[in-house]
């Protein structure tokens, strides 16, 4: 019985294709279709390209899950695509808390509720100390 975890572990267990592939005038091949889908490779993503003899294996280098690090921000990629209006929303909700808060008003009960809420408590101002001239 197969499952997720060994089809995203090892996705090379389940394909078998052998082909010819042509290296172009700019050194590049192109991966057929079936072994990309099969694979779950999009474009974007890395590969790793081992060479041993006469031998190339290119393998898929995967993270350790959806969540990555970019430009400073965690991001959080689950391949749906996300509307504006819902971060547009959730921007509002937490905007006005941060506001009520600030203003010494009611806060929530759980502050750990939603993802943002009270973060007016836990931000603070840190001063970096420079060197002496």
């Amino acid at each position: 019985m197969e499952n997720g975890i060994d089809w995203w572990f090892n996705p090379h267990y389940h394909t078998n294709m052998t082909t010819h592939l042509v290296i172009d005038k700019a050194g590049r091949v192109v991966i057929p279709k079936p072994v990309r889908e099969e694979l779950r490779l999009e474009p974007g993503d890395a590969l790793q390209m081992d060479t041993t003899g006469e031998h190339i294996t290119l393998r898929p280098l995967r993270g350790t899950g959806p969540l990555a690090k970019e430009h400073g921000v965690w991001v959080f990629r689950t391949g749906n695509t996300l509307p504006a209006s819902v971060t547009d929303d959730l921007l509002q909700k937490i905007r006005q808390e941060r506001d009520e808060v600030n203003r010494g008003g009611k806060a929530s009960a759980d502050k750990t509720a939603r993802p943002g809420a009270g973060v007016a408590s836990r931000t603070k101002t840190v001063k970096s100390k420079g060197r002496g001239k």
